[in-house]
């Protein structure tokens, strides 16, 4: 379960945060989770709920945003909007995609005292 692994690195990057920012309490953490990142959010808010004992954010509430997968199609010259990497592009039907967004999980705020 590689969701577990994600939470523990963004407990990490709030605890060094913590050190240069001078907070001492996590009240929510925000991420957003790409469509194409391969993150069950499910297991993702479970691995939060048991990681987040002991440390800064017990208290805290997860919120997740979902980001749209995002490609280049190299046929018709248009980004476009896939759910899964071996989508075809829905404007033209050709397989030449590149992802350009939504395959990643970022930390987009975090709410602290």
């Amino acid at each position: 379960m590689h969701e577990l692994s994600l939470i523990r690195s963004v407990l990490n990057l709030i605890l060094e945060r913590s050190v240069t920012d001078h907070f001492e309490r996590v009240n929510r953490v925000c991420l957003g989770v790409g469509e194409l990142s391969n993150v069950e959010v499910e297991a993702l808010v479970f691995c939060f709920g048991v990681a987040k004992r002991g440390s800064l954010a017990h208290d805290a509430a997860l919120v997740v945003k979902s980001i749209p997968g995002k490609a280049w199609c190299q046929t018709c010259q248009n980004i476009v909007h896939i759910a899964v990497r071996s989508d075809a592009c829905p404007s033209c039907g050709g397989w030449g995609l590149s992802v350009t967004g939504g395959d990643r999980i970022n930390v987009i705020e975090i709410e602290v005292e």
